[in-house]
């Protein structure tokens, strides 16, 4: 714990001022939660919050986070900001977890973890309290560090942005302007206690090592004033990123499509872009899939690029993603890949009515006299098989390589794989394509292999069509979950939405 003699010269209360108005971080009214570790920065940001309070029209509060990471202390440093907030007679408010615990059992980065917790409290304390903002302590020195942290690890230019000023969230940082000497030398002008984080010297953390050897080195060799010139890079980055997001999103509306489970993003609309603009829509295409950019750098959105520039098909893997192309069309989808339908294979009994395992359509399957069906419907006969020559048992299964058949109209038959070809049906779509087969027949070669009926879009087999003297009928239809007819593809015959 520090009590130190004064020696503050002013102007923070001004900054923070400044700062707070000149991004339309606070409103009259606004009930803010200050989080208070109990270091310097948040407890410096506590007092000025309380004494701009009248001036701004805001209702401070405080929001303590015990992460439990280092035993005695922590629980010090909670009794310290609780009893702090209670001095100041503001409302408080108070987490404990078990960060370590949970980082261990989930094999999550342990500092990652302990972020993403404590701003999940955040969040959850804007959802379930009066508090609409929470106010974090970052201050211009913090921000300066992560710039450069953020240029070591290859980051681009929005990634230079370092932590934004207010967040859609709820999350302000008014101390942004302020480096970390300035808070200190605050809290010293008014003989004001903190509490020192002994976390914050331990070398083996990145951050640590930039602040304590790296910042200090370039300040005396080259640029005393960095900080600051690395602040103004990410202020500049700010901007950038505010005018691009308004372009990005009328032009990511364009090229990509959010589907159930995952997003396509169309490579004939892409291709012709501006690199600038190309990668940009690769970055909100991850962004938007995954729900986050963590993890993401800048040779994942170039593996992206370099497959969206290829002329064939493939995959790679991304953080969180798989990345499929087929065609003119890339799709990202969770990872790692389990959630694919596996293979099935199952007897079938008519009339039956079967959800098929991609969860989104039912195949319905009628029989009918001749004399019940609905001659007006054109459709219908490339989805009708002759049911008095069709041999029994009749099963439905996914299709495999090498499935080959003959279907109505045409002279020859042909691989499964050639007709997806041919109707350009993406390789995602080919997951759990439903088959109706019959017993196995022998071939020329001696060779037994199962007789295709019906498949999905392609419809009946050439051989099973109803005849002129066919008396009764098998009608095949797909529905989706309702019950409703599932769209046309452009050849005309039943797919999957």
């Amino acid at each position: 714990m520090r009590n130190l003699r004064p020696s503050y010269n002013g102007g923070v209360l001004e900054e923070i001022t400044r700062w707070i108005r000149r991004h339309g971080m606070l409103s009259p009214g606004d009930r803010v939660a200050v989080a208070v570790s109990g270091g310097s920065d948040s407890v410096a940001l506590l007092h000025a919050l309380v004494a701009l309070a009248p001036e701004l029209g805001i209702r401070p509060a405080v929001a303590h986070f015990n992460h439990q990471l280092r035993g005695v202390e922590s629980d010090e440093d909670e009794e310290f900001v609780g009893a702090l907030s209670a001095r100041l007679r503001l409302q408080y408010y108070g987490k404990s977890f078990d960060v370590k615990g949970s980082s261990d059992r989930h094999g999550e980065n342990l500092e990652q973890a302990a972020r993403n917790y404590r701003y999940q409290w955040f969040t959850q304390l804007i959802q379930d309290t009066e508090t609409n903002k929470v106010a974090v302590g970052h201050t211009l020195s913090d921000q300066a560090e992560t710039v450069l942290l953020r240029l070591f690890r290859g980051s681009g230019s929005a990634g230079l942005s370092g932590v934004l000023p207010v967040r859609a969230d709820g999350i302000v940082r008014p101390l942004l302007g302020v480096t970390r000497e300035q808070a200190r030398r605050f809290l010293e002008a008014r003989s004001l206690q903190w509490r020192e984080d002994s976390s914050n010297l331990d070398p083996r953390h990145d951050r640590n090592r930039l602040r304590h050897e790296l910042m200090p080195l370039l300040q005396r060799e080259w640029n005393p004033n960095l900080p600051a010139v690395l602040a103004r890079t990410a202020e500049w980055a700010v901007d950038e990123e505010a005018y691009w997001e308004q372009v990005l999103s009328v032009t990511a509306s364009q090229v990509m499509e959010q589907r159930s489970g995952s997003l396509e993003l169309s490579l004939e609309r892409w291709s012709v872009l501006p690199v600038a603009m190309a990668r940009r829509v690769l970055r909100h295409a991850i962004e938007a899939a995954r729900g986050t950019l963590q993890g993401i750098g800048w040779d994942h959105i170039e593996q992206l690029r370099a497959l969206a520039g290829k002329n064939r098909s493939g995959e790679i893997h991304i953080p969180g993603l798989i990345a499929v192309r087929s065609f003119e069309t890339i799709r990202l989808e969770p990872a790692p890949s389990e959630n694919r339908i596996r293979e099935f294979d199952f007897v079938i009994q008519p009339p039956a009515t079967v959800p098929l395992p991609d969860g989104k359509t039912k195949l319905v399957l009628r029989v009918a006299d001749r004399c019940d069906v609905d001659r007006g419907y054109n459709d219908l006969r490339s989805e009708t098989l002759d049911w008095e020559r069709v041999p029994r048992p009749l099963r439905l299964r996914s299709w495999r390589p090498g499935d080959c058949y003959r279907p109505q109209g045409r002279l020859s038959s042909k691989k499964l794989k050639a007709l997806f070809q041919e109707s350009r049906t993406p390789v995602w779509e080919r997951v759990g394509w439903p088959v109706l087969i019959v017993p196995a027949i022998a071939t020329a070669d001696g060779e037994h292999s199962d007789r295709i009926v019906w498949t999905r879009r392609f419809g009946v087999a050439e051989d099973c069509k109803p005849r002129a003297d066919s008396r009764c009928w098998l009608q095949i239809s797909e529905v989706d979950q309702d019950g409703s007819a599932v769209s046309k593809n452009r050849t005309g015959h039943a797919s999957v939405k």
